[in-house]
């Protein structure tokens, strides 16, 4: 994707000592190894979920969380994206508007979730979803 607003929404389930980081890149060249990072973010074993080192909220261990970003692409991108956290019970997402990102990222055509918690630990995602619409 290159151009409009993209928005990867998704429910993750975290479990005891899980630590999962969702990245979006864009890979400079198909196949290579070199990417500009664009929305990012972590969720501690303590369940702070953290943008930029900064703690948004706080997400429960063993219940369903619906994650969602938006970010604007091509002639649009700005470095900056939203994030959209609906927590169980929760009937409105709590909203994180202009988040940082770095710049120079204008395209998304690489998303992905890295476990980077204890041996053995586990998190779960479910209900991908990844549009793409005008600006």
């Amino acid at each position: 994707m290159d151009a409009g607003l993209a928005s990867v929404a998704y429910d993750i389930r975290m479990e005891a000592n899980s630590h999962p980081v969702f990245e979006c890149r864009q890979y400079e060249k198909r196949g290579g190894s070199e990417y500009r990072q664009g929305p990012a973010f972590e969720i501690t074993r303590d369940g702070a979920l953290k943008s930029g080192g900064k703690e948004l909220v706080r997400i429960p261990q063993g219940q369903w969380v619906r994650v969602e970003v938006r970010c604007p692409l091509g002639p649009a991108a700005n470095g900056r994206h939203d994030l959209l956290v609906t927590l169980p019970g929760e009937a409105q997402p709590r909203r994180f508007e202009g988040l940082a990102h770095p710049d120079q990222f204008n395209a998304l055509n690489w998303m992905g979730w890295m476990a980077i918690g204890a041996p053995g630990a586990v998190f779960y995602v479910d209900n991908v979803r990844l549009d793409n619409s005008p600006r």
